[in-house]
């Protein structure tokens, strides 16, 4: 999800002035050791009801969980709560989580970045928030964790060492270096692994097949093309590129031809998701000089387009800083983070209506960073 900037999706580290974002907690921690287990926290409830916009009938409350960043009592941590906003509970307590957290295919287990208290780790739990381990195994600085879509291993990548890794969490080994590079995005067969890096004085994307090893570059544009994803069918790679002298959302064919700037403006652009039938992308479109490092300041726009370009939409259409868009498992509604005077998350019609901004966690809290738990 993370473009340029690579800070769309972080939270307590990549803050910076405007609306509050979540609060990095106390660094005086001692470390997660690897293959430590955790008991769940103690549980903070949540607010009674979802709230729905003024002048807007309120929508059916939706089915489903929802996996989600909050920091109250600035102790940034993992929750679950119900799609409609309603039981909000802590899977994590003072340990530290950053960004997004990440489902497993089949939703049982949620990868999460956390420990910033020491280095920066992957560490893998249940559902519940049971059976928490870090699966990094030491290596620095893991961050980007995707999930093979057999849910057995997490391909990871190492900021310091600009290195990707691979771990069989199913088999509880440790990590093995895969090559140099960042960014990784399983194909939905599992048998190749989407990357950036640097090479030749710009940043390219790059396709690694597991079995062999062989690397093969897609991309070789005088721009920096980064965080390639690939659509649920496995035919197309979307990616973030800065070719046309601004960060675009483009799309191209699963072998590197026929690439299109899906977001067609002069602004910023980042911050993409798929939608589950793969026909559509929701991405962040940053305006009147809104930037991407300075997350909550200026207006942010979630919008829509079709992966040929076509049908591009404001789906959000506010002044407020609107980003971290994730689709429901069925398509039908995106979840986003609004951040005024404080971040909260919202859930939307893709088409602009009914939307309805969830309670989460109660109290004096920031909550962002939605992902819809699959099948749900």
């Amino acid at each position: 999800m993370a473009a340029l900037a690579l800070c769309a999706g972080l939270v307590a580290s990549c803050t910076s002035g405007g609306a509050p974002g979540p609060t990095t907690g106390s660094s005086s921690s001692a470390p997660i050791p690897t293959g430590t287990s955790f008991e769940p926290g103690p549980t903070t409830g949540s607010r009674a009801a979802a709230t729905p916009s003024a002048g807007e009938p309120s929508p059916a409350p939706p089915g489903g969980e929802i996996a989600f960043h909050s920091d109250p009592g600035g102790n940034d941590d993992t929750y679950l709560m119900r799609a409609d906003g309603t039981r909000a509970e802590p899977l994590t307590f003072r340990v530290e989580t950053v960004a997004q957290p990440v489902w497993s295919p089949d939703g049982s287990r949620l990868a999460v970045e956390c420990c910033s208290f020491s280095q920066d780790e992957v560490m893998v739990m249940n559902a519940d928030g049971s059976d928490r381990r870090v699966v990094t195994g030491g290596v620095p600085d893991a961050s980007s964790p995707a999930w093979s879509p057999d849910g057995r291993r997490i391909a990871f990548e190492s900021v310091s060492r600009r290195s990707l890794y691979v771990v069989d969490v199913a088999a509880g080994g440790r990590p093995s270096r895969l090559t140099s590079g960042a960014g990784p995005s399983w194909s939905p067969d599992g048998t190749r692994i989407a990357f950036f890096r640097r090479a030749g004085g710009n940043t390219d994307v790059f396709v690694l097949e597991v079995a062999s090893g062989r690397v093969r570059r897609l991309t070789t544009s005088a721009g920096d093309d980064v965080s390639p994803a690939w659509s649920p069918d496995g035919r197309h790679i979307a990616f973030v590129s800065d070719r046309d002298g601004d960060e675009d959302v483009w799309v191209m064919a699963a072998d590197g031809s026929g690439r299109t700037d899906v977001s067609q403006d002069d602004n910023p652009d980042e911050g993409f998701t798929w939608s589950p039938d793969g026909r559509r992308l929701a991405f962040v479109d940053y305006r009147g000089g809104a930037d991407p490092h300075s997350i909550g300041i200026g207006d942010a726009e979630v919008m829509v387009v079709n992966a040929d370009g076509s049908g591009l939409a404001d789906v959000t259409d506010s002044s407020a800083w609107e980003g971290d868009p994730a689709w429901s498992p069925d398509g039908t509604l995106l979840a986003f983070t609004r951040r005024t005077n404080h971040a909260e998350v919202v859930t939307i019609r893709p088409d602009g209506t009914g939307e309805r901004v969830l309670a989460g966690v109660e109290g004096e809290a920031n909550d962002c960073c939605a992902a819809w738990r699959p099948g749900r």
